[in-house]
């Protein structure tokens, strides 16, 4: 006879001292529980939607979204990206930047350089 085999998914099983209860999914993120053996506990992990960045364990993400990554406006322009808030959801707030010894910035869209 095969013996039984108990399995704790922390990120399922409500109402436990360490599950999960919601926490991930009430903050719009993923709980994921890799370990489910019942003696492995407070090891689910929160992991933040895309385009977030950023996973926790046994707590909810702090999510980064830094629209720089994968934004070739500036890159195309000769020009460096620069994202100063990097909260989720983004907020459009990015700036492409002239290289020096141009200067100028603009929001959201390559800048018009200018030399002095």
């Amino acid at each position: 006879m095969q013996p039984v085999v108990c399995e704790l998914d922390e990120c399922v099983i409500m109402n436990c001292p360490t599950c999960a209860n919601d926490t991930c999914s009430i903050a719009g993120q993923t709980c994921e529980d890799v370990n489910k053996d019942p003696d492995s506990n407070l090891d689910w992990t929160c992991t933040c939607p895309s385009p977030g960045i950023g996973s926790a364990t046994a707590k909810v993400a702090e999510c980064v979204c830094d629209e720089c990554l994968n934004n070739d406006v500036c890159s195309n322009a000769n020009q460096t990206c620069f994202d100063e808030v990097k909260t989720c959801p983004p907020g459009n707030d990015w700036t492409c930047e002239c290289v020096p010894p141009s200067f100028d910035k603009d929001i959201a869209k390559p800048a018009i350089c200018t030399f002095d």
